[in-house]
């Protein structure tokens, strides 16, 4: 008898109406969008570039397979998203999956020089740690003041890659034209990128892009939402066949052997 293998599971697909409810169709003043955007824009209005709602569909279908065939297998994500009216929303999601996250501001060599990166991880759980202890009630005003200081912006920069140990197999962002240079350090490392991206950037420097606003929380909390439940699933199906396989060798059966054998005698 075969192993049972997890299949991928992605949640319903948005329809048309519920992207447009979202503000989703509305792409950038057409002076602003880049030429290899095009294949997903449907026209234009009073200027304004109108995104092609079924390619959104489409991609971000593929996108969610994607999503779901590498957490099945276990790969890691690393969620970047920056902007103000956005942050909050992302900080929330990658909390909620334990999914590291950038979501104040991407320093630059956050890839390309992780191991730097990895050592402010360390100062910043390091000084967490000596702020608890004795030492630290002996500082002066002064001192201790310069330390809350350093730590604040520690935690700003690096409290979302406390559980990044090594180089993510993966990276979501939102807003493509925003997190350009996350993009381009994934892409330098031969890291795979999915993004929501506007009609302001081009489509071809992320492997799967899903086309929508991204500049209306009502639109990416949409499209945060259906990564959030695919992630989900997927692991909790990897979960319940892990935890039957489990059963299944635990010696049940034998227990089982045992007690007929009682019976008979």
């Amino acid at each position: 008898m075969n192993d049972q293998k997890p299949s991928l599971v992605i949640p319903k697909m948005p329809d048309i109406n519920q992207l447009f409810a979202t503000g989703a169709h509305f792409g950038h003043p057409k002076q602003k969008h880049h030429p290899k955007s095009k294949p997903f824009i449907f026209n234009s209005y009073k200027g304004i570039n109108i995104i092609n709602l079924e390619k959104t569909i489409t991609m971000m279908e593929e996108a969610l397979k994607y999503i779901a065939q590498e957490s099945k297998i276990g790969k890691t994500f690393l969620f970047v998203g920056t902007k103000n009216q956005i942050s909050h929303l992302l900080k929330d999601v990658a909390g909620s999956l334990h999914i590291p996250y950038i979501n104040h501001k991407w320093l630059g060599g956050t890839l390309t020089n992780f191991d730097t990166i990895k050592k402010n991880i360390t100062r910043l759980t390091e000084m967490e740690k000596a702020k608890m202890s004795d030492e630290f009630q002996q500082y002066t005003k002064k001192e201790k003041s310069m330390f809350e200081k350093d730590l604040v912006k520690l935690k700003k920069d690096f409290d979302g890659l406390r559980d990044l140990t090594k180089l993510p197999d993966n990276l979501f962002v939102v807003d493509a034209w925003e997190e350009a240079t996350a993009i381009k350090e994934a892409r330098a490392l031969g890291i795979p990128v999915v993004a929501i991206t506007d009609t302001n950037f081009n489509p071809e420097e992320i492997d799967y892009p899903i086309p929508a606003n991204d500049d209306v929380a009502p639109s990416v909390s949409l499209v945060l939402d259906l990564v959030k439940e695919t992630i989900e699933k997927n692991l909790n199906q990897v979960k319940n066949l892990v935890v039957k396989s489990a059963d299944k060798n635990s010696g049940k059966p034998a227990e089982k052997k045992e007690e007929k054998n009682d019976r008979k005698n």
